[in-house]
């Protein structure tokens, strides 16, 4: 499963709109921006997914680094972010 690679960023709506907060993933070359990836109502959920991608660079390397550190012993941490790097891929 392929992602929209990072990083995203997030726009909120202007003061005293009803606007969304908006999601957006890389600029073009020229500095422009595609469209949303996503637009939402609460400002605090799309910090969130735009915090996305890092989030899950930052699963796999804790996940890594936990096996490596326990030798591979099963951790509840580590069950718990297989779990969420499962779910961000659609398992």
């Amino acid at each position: 499963m392929h992602q929209t690679p990072g990083p995203w960023h997030m726009k909120p709506p202007a003061v005293g709109t009803l606007q969304p907060s908006r999601v957006f993933g890389p600029t073009h070359a020229d500095g422009g921006e595609y469209a949303p990836l996503c637009e939402l109502r609460h400002e605090r959920d799309a910090r969130l997914i735009a915090a996305a991608p890092e989030l899950y660079d930052a699963c796999k390397a804790a996940l890594a680094f936990i096996r490596l550190a326990t030798f591979g012993a099963e951790q509840d941490e580590m069950l718990q972010l297989e779990r969420a790097i499962r779910k961000a891929n659609g398992q």
